[in-house]
């Protein structure tokens, strides 16, 4: 697990600490991940795919507005953090239960 301000970044093999770190910068820089805010994030990688999983509040995995934001935060993810590496979306409940996903 990264720190970055009060948000929270898990990775596991075999995902590098040093992607890690590059898509905790990222997201960092983006606003996603901010000092007076929580936020968790896992990445994975699973058949050549990196896997994003972020936390959401359930009630909002099925808004349309939300889903593009995040489709967007990912994407910009896997090119300025991943080398445009494939990656899958979830949006997920606290216990990074997969509510929604979508490869991108």
């Amino acid at each position: 697990m990264m720190v970055f301000g009060k948000s929270e970044l898990y990775y596991t093999e075999p995902v590098a600490a040093a992607e890690a770190n590059a898509v905790g910068k990222l997201l960092m820089q983006t606003g996603f991940f901010r000092d007076d805010r929580e936020a968790a994030v896992h990445i994975a990688q699973e058949d050549g795919a990196f896997q994003l999983k972020f936390v959401i509040d359930p009630s909002r995995a099925a808004d349309p507005t939300v889903k593009k934001a995040f489709i967007d935060l990912s994407r910009n993810v896997a090119v300025e953090a991943l080398g445009e590496r494939p990656v899958f979306l979830h949006l997920c409940d606290g216990n990074f239960a997969t509510l929604y996903s979508e490869r991108l």
